[in-house]
C-alpha cells in the first residue's frame, strides 16, 4: 500500500480524504493493523492509475527509478506531479512493449549511435550527425511545415533504433525525457508544447542520449551563470541540438535575419525565422549568440520571458480522434511494428489493439493510413 501510494505521489492525507477515513484509521491500512475493503482498493486503483491485481501482489513491483532531474527552474524546483508520475510509467510501458515487439521480430535493440561525455565538442558530434542524416538545409526549408519537419527528424532518430513517442505532460513540468537505462532507448516529447520547441527537445533529448544520460528536462531554461553539473550537461545539450538543426551553412540566413531584425525588432525576426527554418525561436538564439549576432542580455531576457511564458502553456492532444491520436504518440515505426507482430502471428488482434490503444473497429483505417503513409 505504501509503495502504491508514494509512486502515484499521494500523501497520507490525500488518501484518507480520498477515502473519508480519519489518517489514523489509513495509517493502520498500512502498518497492516487493519484491512481494505474491496471498495476501499477499487477507489484506490482507479485514483493510482493501477490494476486491482497490484494491490494483491507479494510485495511491491521491482519499478525502474525515475528519469533524474535537469528541470533548470531557479526557486521553483517541486517534485514530480501525479500525472507526471503516470506518464513516467506509461513510457516505461512503452519501453517495454517495444522490446518485446522488436524481439518478436528479431530485431536488434542497441542504439545504431556512438557515445561521448561533455567534455566532447557538441559542434563537432552535432556537425557529423547531421551529415549522416543526409539532410540539407535547403531540404529542410522546402518542408512545407514543422509538423512534417518534425515527422522526418522523428524518422531519423527511429532509424537509429531509438524509439520516439509524444505524449501530453504539464508544459511547467517537462517539455520531454529520455530513457537509456534500458533497451531499446526512448526519447519522449511533450505533445501539449508547441511543435518547433517539440523538435528542439526531441534533439536535446538525443544529446542526453549520446551522453548516456536518462533526464527529464525543460531544454529552453538553462542559465549561462549556473556552473553546476547539471547546468553544463544542459548546455551541452542545447548547444548540440541548435547546432544539429541549424548547421554552419545557416549562418548567411542568419545574417540577413539579424539585419531584418534591427529594422523591425528581435521578435518578428525570431517569428519570421522560426517558421522559416522550422526550428524553435531558442535554437536560432542559440545560433545567433554563437555567430556574434545578439547579446548576452538578449539571451538572459529571452530565458526570463520563456521561463514566465511556459507557466501559462497547456493543452495540447485534447480532441483527437483515437487514430490521430495513436498517430501523434506512437508515430510509424511503433505501429508497423505492431502490425507486423500481427499478420506474423507473434500477438493476437486484442494485443494489438491494446498496444495501440484503438477499438476493433479503427483497426483497418489505421492498416489503410499506414499503407498510404498517413501516419507520420
Amino acid at each position: 500500500m505504501q509503495w502504491l501510494r508514494t509512486s502515484a505521489g499521494w500523501t497520507h492525507a490525500d488518501v484518507s480524504k480520498k477515502l473519508g477515513l480519519l489518517e489514523e484509521s489509513y495509517n493502520k491500512i498500512e502498518t497492516g493493523e487493519k484491512k481494505p475493503t474491496l471498495r476501499q482498493i477499487e477507489m484506490l486503483a482507479k485514483a493510482f492509475h493501477r490494476p486491482i491485481a497490484a494491490f494483491l501482489l507479494p510485495s511491491p513491483a521491482q519499478e525502474p527509478s525515475l528519469p533524474q532531474d535537469f528541470r533548470q527552474i531557479p526557486n521553483d524546483k517541486r517534485e514530480f506531479s501525479r500525472k507526471m508520475r503516470r506518464v513516467f510509467r506509461k513510457a516505461r510501458w512503452l519501453q517495454d512493449s517495444s522490446k518485446e515487439l522488436m524481439t518478436n521480430l528479431s530485431l536488434g535493440l542497441d542504439p545504431l549511435s556512438s557515445k561521448h561525455t561533455i567534455s566532447d565538442e557538441p559542434a563537432q558530434i552535432a556537425a557529423s550527425e547531421r551529415s549522416a542524416s543526409g539532410i540539407t538545409l535547403e531540404t529542410q526549408i522546402k518542408w512545407k511545415n514543422s509538423y512534417e519537419a518534425f515527422a522526418k527528424w522523428r524518422d531519423f532518430l527511429e532509424r537509429k533504433n531509438i524509439r520516439t513517442f509524444q505524449v501530453s505532460m504539464p508544459i511547467e513540468e517537462a517539455r520531454g525525457f529520455s530513457l537509456v537505462d534500458k533497451k531499446p532507448f526512448l526519447v519522449v516529447v511533450n505533445s501539449a508544447d508547441d511543435i518547433n520547441a517539440r523538435i528542439f527537445t526531441l534533439f536535446h533529448e538525443y544529446g542526453h542520449i549520446l551522453l548516456s544520460e536518462t533526464s527529464v528536462c525543460i531544454p529552453e531554461l538553462s542559465s549561462s551563470k549556473d556552473s553546476s553539473k547539471t547546468a553544463s550537461v544542459e548546455r551541452w545539450c542545447n548547444r548540440f541540438a541548435a547546432e544539429f538543426i541549424l548547421p554552419s551553412q545557416v549562418k548567411d540566413y542568419l545574417v540577413g535575419a539579424s539585419q531584418y531584425g534591427s529594422q523591425h525588432g528581435l521578435g518578428k525576426m525570431l517569428h519570421r525565422g522560426s517558421t522559416h527554418l522550422k526550428v524553435s525561436k531558442y535554437a536560432l538564439l542559440i545560433r545567433m549568440k554563437e555567430f556574434g549576432l545578439v547579446k548576452d542580455t538578449q539571451m538572459t531576457e529571452f530565458i526570463e520571458q520563456a521561463g514566465k511564458a511556459i507557466k501559462k502553456k497547456g493543452g495540447g492532444g485534447k480532441g483527437l480522434t483515437q487514430l490521430d491520436r495513436c498517430k501523434q504518440e506512437r508515430g510509424s515505426n511503433y505501429v508497423s511494428l505492431v502490425l507486423e507482430n500481427l499478420d506474423r502471428g507473434a500477438i493476437n488482434t486484442k494485443d494489438a489493439l491494446g498496444y495501440l490503444s484503438i477499438q476493433m473497429k479503427y483497426l483497418d483505417s489505421l492498416r489503410s493510413r499506414q499503407k498510404s503513409g498517413k501516419n507520420g
